[in-house]
């Protein structure tokens, strides 16, 4: 019921209303002159009635479905936050919770059922680099995700692909055999690329995989294609790959590393303190006493409760001074940035945070 009564005043904007946004934060899209201001202890009492897990991905899944009028990938349920990941313990698969909510087509539906088993592995399978997502990658650009490709044609494509990414770059710029990661001689990389996703998919002669083959100098996919849906087939497939190099490339933000959060500048009707981000999503942000070093260099010690920090003071002092700290770096301000110092404590031994203003 509560819930309800926030989401039907967020419903007087335009856009199709986002309660689970709007309690983490996100500014609503209202008429003008229109605002929803929630108290921040409700906020927390809020979130708690908020489905989870695998409820809040399915919710958010027909959220996105019905403002649109078509479902949303699974790339962009994870780039929204949610993690497609709890439908499997229900469902098994992406695709097999697609259809149990009557959004694949009789094509896609076919698709699935002859490579249901393909589809869940590549949706699951581990990847310690990008290489083997990318190498499929490169065979959906080059249309030859059921025929094949030779080698050399395969290692040039994927190159072209770790190059235009600074995220995917990385995976080859310390690699020994390779002292030019960006213009490598070609029979060198060839033969790095067939020593390592080229393998990975295919295994050896003695040892073969399920999926793939090498034949000579080609690489022969060995995929459950149905006939006359090669297309419907390339698009399942490109869609779960653009997922897993999305999960891939998250491990180079900083915030997925924990070494960054930002803290919002909130109102408590007297003083301004720190609203925190969801705990659903960083997990692992600090809780309780923690000590911080500000940009002056001093140390403070931050006291974090579970979705705001309203205390913090100088080390050996307890007075609480944030108000008079948010205040001095920006009026009525909009933001601090708290981040984990890289070699994780200082000459002191503090928590290894620092915090900067994010104007």
């Amino acid at each position: 019921m509560f819930l309800d009564r926030v989401r039907t005043l967020l419903s007087f904007g335009e856009a199709q209303p986002n309660l689970r946004a709007f309690l983490e934060g996100a500014e609503p899209e209202l008429p003008p002159g229109c605002s929803v201001d929630v108290e921040i202890e409700a906020v927390d009492l809020l979130r708690k009635l908020l489905p989870a897990g695998a409820n809040a991905v399915e919710r958010a899944y027909r959220e996105l479905q019905v403002a649109r009028g078509e479902r949303p990938t699974i790339g962009e349920l994870y780039r929204s936050g949610y993690s497609p990941s709890v439908l499997r313990q229900a469902h098994g698969s992406w695709f097999e919770f697609v259809r149990s909510e009557g959004h694949l087509t009789e094509e896609e539906a076919q698709v699935l059922d002859a490579g249901r088993d393909w589809f869940r592995e590549l949706e699951t399978t581990a990847v310690e680099k990008s290489f083997k997502m990318v190498l499929l990658e490169a065979l959906i650009e080059l249309e030859a995700l059921r025929a094949g490709a030779p080698l050399e044609v395969l290692a040039r494509r994927s190159h072209q692909i770790l190059v235009r990414s600074a995220e995917l770059f990385r995976d080859i710029e310390d690699v020994r055999e390779l002292p030019d990661p960006r213009r490598p001689d070609e029979r060198t990389w060839t033969g790095y690329w067939r020593r390592n996703p080229v393998k990975a998919w295919a295994g050896t002669p003695a040892a073969p995989k399920r999926w793939f083959a090498v034949d000579g100098d080609r690489l022969v996919p060995r995929l459950p294609v149905p006939d006359a849906l090669d297309e419907v087939f390339v698009e399942m497939a490109r869609e779960l790959v653009d997922y897993r190099l999305a999960q891939y490339r998250r491990r180079f933000e900083p915030e997925a590393r924990g070494e960054a959060f930002v803290a919002k500048v909130f109102w408590n009707q007297r003083d301004p303190i720190l609203k925190v981000p969801p705990r659903t999503k960083r997990p692992d942000l600090p809780l309780g006493d923690i000590d911080v070093r500000l940009p002056s260099g001093a140390f403070w010690r931050f006291r974090f409760a579970q979705i705001a920090c309203n205390v913090a003071h100088r080390v050996g002092s307890a007075r609480n001074e944030l108000p008079d700290l948010l205040r001095s770096w920006f009026g009525r301000a909009r933001g601090v940035q708290v981040r984990r110092s890289k070699s994780g404590s200082s000459a002191r031994r503090m928590a290894g945070l620092w915090s900067r203003s994010a104007r």
